[in-house]
């Protein structure tokens, strides 16, 4: 088994994660007031911390989530259902 890494450096980071934008809904780590740190969409030219021990809330909403889209109705006179738009795979920084 071969095992391979790389390193990005910090200043790379905001490109790394626009490229992931492109196919992924990205979430990172955000500081809410002094200490507190959650996990929320990513931003361009917001501020990641990279120091944080741990989140307020766990990341599992993001890959469990309480609710869920099954279909929409669509129509006036004679509605139909209709499947919800395709949701974009999530890439989770932190």
């Amino acid at each position: 088994m071969t095992t391979s890494a790389w390193t990005l450096e910090k200043d790379r980071l905001p490109a790394f994660l626009e490229t992931l934008r492109g196919e992924h809904r990205v979430v990172v780590p955000r500081r809410v007031g002094l200490s507190d740190v959650v996990f929320d969409d990513y931003s361009p030219g917001v501020p990641i911390p990279l120091d944080y021990v741990n989140t307020e809330l766990p990341p599992k909403d993001l890959f469990f989530p309480r609710r869920e889209t099954l279909f929409e109705v669509q129509g006036g006179t004679a509605p139909a259902l209709a499947p919800p738009p395709p949701e974009k795979p999530v890439a989770l920084f932190g």
